[in-house]
């Protein structure tokens, strides 16, 4: 666990201005104090006892760097995805039987896993409401699981049958996705007097649909797969204003068959590219939480661990569920005083974002309002699942670590199968006018002198990407150019210089979510410990992750400086006494925010 930087901090004043005097010396050039390699280890344990102060880095870094250069860094060379924290589950009542039950072995599931416990246990909770000052919400969470073929979907579809057995709610796997048969329609018996209208409710009228295969309904470009997908979006809006309607020519609208959805989608696929961004422009994108992974090549522990016995049972965890769904008959409240927990994880949240990636820092100005929707979701669920009717600080906290990690999960879907993604299809540009748009920035296309970029460039991305030819990337360019966004002139005899004549403006980028994301998985790993040798979290139910948990709130900056060190460091005392996922922590997000903050002239 060496860090890759080549000097040492000095464990009296944290700068990073030393020079070596000995075979174990150091100097500081600034403090002038001594000090050997020895001193390190003990530096970072007091400063592990100092709580962090979130409000106080940001105002370092404004305060060192300017507010003016604030975010001007650009995305961190490594971003969130480096990071790919682990993903921890002692605040999810039941989580070890969970994991047993779905029989999917292996840590790559257990990011998806962790987001389709919500989407279970918000399956007896489908018509709970929460509201939390202008906030308001349901409690059902959709997810859209992205999983290669043969790697077990069935396991999903499976267990939801079993349980909706158990629990006696309605299921249904649509064969197909045909607005009339999401809807329903009206049905007409009898003649003259005698003539009865009947209800004939859709799919959506069901607590759970599952979509097994739903690539036809995500890729699909003709009329009926937008309007199916128009009529899920609204289904999926918060209960009870999530209404869905079938009307046909010769009904009025008292006539048409009307009714609010209360189903919880599970929606599954495999990994496909998208070749434009109609599901986000069209907003389907926004209402179910994406699980996505990149699974690693090797599997064979996984196929070991299905030769073990079997020994989960679904009573438990059923059990369970029936209690979860009991409590949320009283309803859910939020307490007062978590307002600005509240606004500071959302805040936070919208950090990780922007500093994701550019098609993730777009996507994320569409998640804004319904970030702060999901959190007052995911923080009620927390409460109700722990048996308790009121949203407290606690509930947050651990429905905004959770968020992180699956928010984390979401961008990469959207940096890998939407590529075209940009701010300039925020805008409204067409796929293929922002990807150009886009791809000039990238080339810092910026002005006249600064590009590089000529008309025959142009011409062979548009090929490269689009398949199209000459023609296309002509009547694309003179469009821009139109429109005023970018300008072209003639440099030399026989090149034509092509270049942005302005950009969208960004929001200001900063690591300080990745701050905040550690920080509180420190603050709920104190509410919810995880010892080897208890099987029991507290509030009486398991959950716990399989390894031990023992991260004590840090102040991120100091201990970022003082694990900043070079060679022959003793890193395995420092671990011996703050414990390894400490230093593990400090470490890989040291690597990631001194890179980005140290422009800004944070850490120098």
């Amino acid at each position: 666990m060496k860090s890759e930087f080549a000097s040492y901090s000095c464990p009296h004043c944290y700068t990073f201005s030393t020079e070596r005097t000995g075979d174990w010396c150091w100097r500081c050039n600034v403090c002038n104090k001594e000090f050997d390699e020895n001193e390190i280890p003990e530096a970072i344990i007091q400063e592990l006892r100092k709580p962090i102060d979130w409000h106080a880095c940001e105002l370092e870094i404004k305060n060192k760097s300017g507010k003016q250069q604030v975010g001007q860094g650009g995305h961190s060379p490594e971003g969130w995805r480096k990071i790919n924290p682990t993903p921890r589950a002692a605040n999810l009542p039941l989580f070890d039987d969970f994991l047993t039950l779905l029989e999917l072995q292996g840590a790559d599931y257990r990011g998806l896993l962790k987001l389709f416990w919500y989407h279970v246990a918000s399956t007896v909770l489908n018509k709970v409401q929460v509201q939390f000052k202008k906030i308001k919400s349901d409690c059902r969470v959709h997810v859209l699981l992205v999983v290669p073929s043969g790697f077990g979907k069935k396991n999903f579809v499976s267990f939801m049958r079993a349980l909706a057995k158990t629990l006696k709610f309605s299921i249904e796997k649509p064969s197909t996705t045909h607005p009339e048969q999401l809807v329903g329609k009206m049905l007409y018996r009898g003649t003259g007097k005698n003539k009865e209208r009947i209800e004939n409710k859709g799919f959506m009228s069901n607590d759970e649909l599952v979509f097994d295969e739903c690539s036809t309904l995500l890729h699909g470009d003709d009329d009926k797969a937008k309007e199916s997908r128009a009529i899920l979006c609204d289904g999926m809006n918060p209960y009870p204003d999530s209404v869905v309607m079938k009307r046909s020519v010769d009904q009025t609208k008292e006539e048409a068959l009307t009714y609010p959805a209360y189903f919880c989608g599970l929606f599954l696929t495999q990994p496909f590219k998208h070749d434009d961004t109609e599901l986000i422009r069209q907003g389907f994108m926004r209402r179910p939480w994406t699980g996505y992974t990149v699974f690693s090549a090797e599997r064979d522990d996984q196929f070991s661990a299905r030769l073990g016995d079997f020994s989960g049972s679904v009573d438990g965890f059923v059990e369970f569920l029936k209690g979860v769904k009991k409590t949320g008959e009283n309803g859910v409240s939020v307490e007062s005083d978590v307002k600005d927990l509240f606004s500071e994880c959302h805040a936070a949240l919208l950090s990780q974002g922007r500093c994701h990636s550019p098609s993730g820092s777009a996507f994320i100005e569409h998640l804004a309002h319904a970030l702060m929707d999901d959190l007052l979701k995911f923080s009620a669920i927390q409460a109700l699942v722990h048996g308790r009717n009121a949203v407290t600080k606690n509930d947050i906290i651990a429905a905004f670590v959770d968020l992180s990690e699956f928010l984390l999960m979401r961008l990469n879907y959207i940096e890998d199968f939407f590529p075209s993604y940009s701010l300039y299809a925020v805008l409204g540009f067409d796929d293929r006018s922002a990807a150009i748009l886009n791809w000039l920035e990238t080339k810092n296309a910026l002005s006249k002198d600064a590009s590089t970029v000529g008309v025959d460039d142009v011409t062979l991305f548009v090929l490269e990407t689009f398949g199209k030819g000459d023609k296309t990337a002509q009547r694309l360019l003179s469009r821009l150019v139109n429109d005023g966004w970018v300008s072209r002139d003639q440099v030399g005899q026989h090149e034509t210089r092509v270049w942005l004549l302005k950009k969208p403006e960004k929001k200001a980028q900063s690591c300080l979510g990745i701050t905040y994301y550690y920080s509180k998985l420190a603050e709920l790993e104190n509410v919810y410990p995880v010892h080897p040798e208890d099987t029991e979290v507290q509030g009486g139910h398991g959950g716990q992750s399989p390894q031990k948990h023992n991260v004590q709130p840090f102040k991120i900056l100091e201990i970022v400086k003082a694990l900043d060190t070079g060679q022959g460091a003793d890193e395995q005392a420092v671990i011996d006494k703050c414990g390894e996922t400490t230093v593990k922590h400090a470490l890989e997000i040291g690597d990631i925010f001194r890179k980005s903050a140290g422009k800004l002239g944070v850490l120098e």
